[in-house]
Parts: structure tokens; sequence; C-alpha cells
């Protein structure tokens, strides 16, 4: 379990030092995510990695805050080649991550995955209460976008149970203000995709051609973009 009580851990701010699990089982339990948070840096614009990145790893993150991550073209130090994808969490490479009453805000990637990107086979369960705010794809594309979420193809899939993607935003030219899926995504138990902005098309949800969608008693709402909500 991580320590108890209120406090924020940043991670040092030098290239090549985000928090990388590879091959393993990780279970980060906090006390609040209110008072339990793990940082890159204290804003992501000051921010030389992501927070988080998992290759072949299983990880529960539960109550607790992953913030102020950041991956663009000048942060060349985000691991496993992704170095502009995933600006809060990197899930790659058969990985699974559940957030479990946990927050990932105020992340900053270039290409995709503001939030959390997914590859090469890898899933995400986000559930009990769960966010993904705040994060943003500063240019992003027509299939690699997603201000909270980039799902990057059928390999890879997306569990959104009773939790909420708000206020995420992608470039000008770019789709998926909220989420980007290129792969396999479920919303379902009274979730909700709201105030999420994308310069080209689907403020809320931009689903590619092939990939499956599936929204179950949740509402997407509210979400600018010029065309789809």
């Amino acid at each position: 379990n991580l320590p108890s009580g209120a406090y924020t851990y940043t991670l040092i701010n030098a290239l090549g030092l985000e928090l990388q699990i590879i091959s393993s089982k990780v279970f980060l339990v906090g006390d609040n995510p209110k008072s339990t948070i793990i940082q890159a840096a204290d804003a992501a614009s000051n921010a030389n990695n992501r927070v988080i990145g998992l290759f072949q790893s299983t990880v529960e993150i539960s109550n607790t805050t992953i913030r102020n991550g950041r991956c663009t073209v000048n942060v060349t130090s985000c691991g496993q080649n992704e170095f502009t994808y995933g600006g809060g969490i990197l899930v790659r490479s058969s990985s699974e991550l559940t957030l479990d009453n946990s927050h990932v805000q105020n992340n900053i990637a270039r290409a995709s995955g503001g939030g959390i990107y997914l590859s090469l086979g890898s899933h995400l369960n986000l559930l009990n209460g769960s966010s993904v705010s705040g994060n943003e794809v500063e240019e992003g594309g027509s299939f690699i976008s997603g201000g909270g979420i980039g799902i990057r193809s059928n390999s890879d899939s997306a569990l959104i149970d009773a939790s909420i993607i708000y206020g995420n935003m992608v470039g000008d030219f770019a789709n998926g203000g909220g989420i980007q899926n290129g792969g396999h995504l479920t919303i379902q138990n009274g979730s909700e995709i709201y105030v999420n902005t994308a310069g080209k098309s689907g403020g809320g949800i931009s689903n590619n051609s092939g990939a499956t969608l599936i929204v179950d008693a949740s509402k997407v709402l509210g979400n600018i973009s010029i065309t789809g909500n």
C-alpha cells in the first residue's frame, strides 16, 4: 500500500525517469484520491516525463490521483519509443490497468492519449467513480488522438464502469476530445462522457472504422466539435 495520509509524491523531474512497471503485478492503494497524489511535476507544462509506463504488466491503482505528466516532441524521455503518446499513463505490450476510485488529470501528449494510451494488446478498467479529466493532446490526427483516452487498435480494449471522462481536449485537426477508439470500448453503469472538446470531430468519442463501441445506461452529452458528439 501507499503510505496513508495526505501527501503528494513527485517523481524526479529528469529525462527518462518516469515510473516504469515492467513484467510485474502491482497494486498501488492510496488513502484518498484527494490526498494521495503521484505526479511528474508541479504542473504538466514543467514535466519531462509521463507519470507511469506499463509494459507486460498488470497494475491496479486505487484511491489515488495521477497527474501532471507530459510527452511531446520536446520530451524524449517517455519510454518504449512512445515519445508522444500517453501523457499520464502508457499501457503497452499486453498490459492491464485497473483504476478504482482514482483520477487521471492534467496531463499532456502531443499525438494521442493525453491522459491514458493503450497499445499492443492492452486493456483498461475504469471503475467505481474514477475519472479522466483536464487532459490534452496538442496535435493528434484523424486516427490517433483522444484527449482523455487513446485506444490504438482492435487488439486493445477499455471498460468504463460508473466513471466519468470530462473536460479533455484535442487540437485543431484532431478527433476524440474525450476518447479516440480504435479497438473495443464499453461504457456502462451510469458513466458519463461530457464537456470534452475536439478541433475536428467526435467531441466526446471518435470511433474508428471497424472499432466496437457499446454504451449502456450511460450518457454522452455536452461535448464540442465541428461534427459529431
